[in-house]
């Protein structure tokens, strides 16, 4: 009774999205989440009703306008716009751009070809863009339809207009366009689905998938492809926070954060390594990628996801 009271308060005076959140986090376990999740169908709400930050989606959330607003906040907003706070964690803007420079570093350090670049899980085509000023073509991948639609919309060289929630009902207007340096004519935005690749792309000097594994059905079927797709001595950069949930990745796939079948709890890490290295990948460098999405003005969601570089070497 307490947690469907929670619920249902948050169409009267809370903020439905918060109450929502407040009863889901409260209660451990996949099957509270299913009881709690069907409260949530039962009263109406849709994945329209959710942000992106949010556990408490189907996943179909990124077909939303507002996922398109959100992500479109996170990879362009100006940095005054995301976090207009001085004690805010400012190194976690710019989260599309680091992640892209990283990919850069890592082809230089490596003396790699600079002649393609995959991005998959690319969203708004934020890391794309950046790519095409280090390489001579860049395809950007992902899932979702209105995602990849945006991106190629930037880069047609429109601008677009979105909408970003300050509190409550309140929202402001913004627009944001492909950045000014970056090589149009270089990149190609497609749908198609990480877990079943599509045939006659690559090779590629380097794969980024950035906060993408852990929202795959099948990650290890994912990695198993990557060593086809890249050129010699390739590299694959994998930034996760590793947020496993069921209702993206059954827990017998998940790399990591469960109990294995000898009753240890799994590390992600090392379930990531085991499987890269059975591939034939070395690790080359790991850090700490501090990212942060905004909700409305005054609520955030702020993670730090594991950053890895992987070279193959078979």
């Amino acid at each position: 009774f307490f947690f469907f009271h929670i619920i249902m308060s948050g169409f009267g005076g809370y903020s439905a999205d918060l109450c929502r959140g407040v009863a889901i986090g409260a209660v451990a376990g996949t099957g509270a989440y299913i009881c709690i999740r069907q409260l949530i169908d039962a009263a109406g709400a849709s994945d329209a009703d959710f942000s992106t930050t949010s556990n408490s989606h189907s996943g179909n959330v990124y077909e939303t306008d507002r996922a398109v607003a959100e992500y479109l906040q996170f990879h362009y907003g100006a940095d005054e716009d995301l976090l207009p706070y001085a004690n805010g964690p400012k190194e976690a803007l710019q989260f599309a751009s680091r992640t892209a420079d990283l990919c850069a570093e890592w082809v230089k350090k490596l003396n790699l070809p600079r002649g393609a670049a995959f991005d998959v899980g690319c969203a708004v085509g934020r890391t794309s863009f950046d790519m095409s000023k280090t390489f001579d073509a860049v395809v950007g991948l992902d899932f979702s339809h209105k995602f990849v639609a945006t991106a190629d919309k930037l880069r047609s060289g429109a601008s677009i207009d979105y909408v970003a929630t300050m509190e409550g009902e309140a929202t402001a207007a913004f627009s944001c366009a492909a950045p000014d340096d970056a090589n149009l004519d270089r990149i190609k935005f497609i749908q198609g689905d990480a877990c079943d690749l599509p045939r006659g792309i690559g090779p590629f000097s380097v794969i980024h998938g950035a906060n993408l594994l852990c929202r795959l059905p099948e990650p290890v079927k994912f990695l198993e492809r990557l060593p086809s797709l890249l050129v010699p001595g390739g590299i694959v950069v994998l930034i996760s926070p590793y947020s496993w949930l069921t209702s993206y990745t059954s827990k017998d796939k998940w790399l990591g954060g469960c109990t294995g079948p000898d009753g240890k709890v799994k590390d992600s890490f090392m379930g990531l390594t085991a499987v890269m290295e059975r591939l034939g990948f070395t690790l080359v460098h790991q850090e700490d990628t501090p990212f942060i999405i905004r909700e409305h003005i005054r609520k955030y969601q702020w993670g730090i996801s594991h950053g890895t570089v992987w070279q193959y070497r078979k």
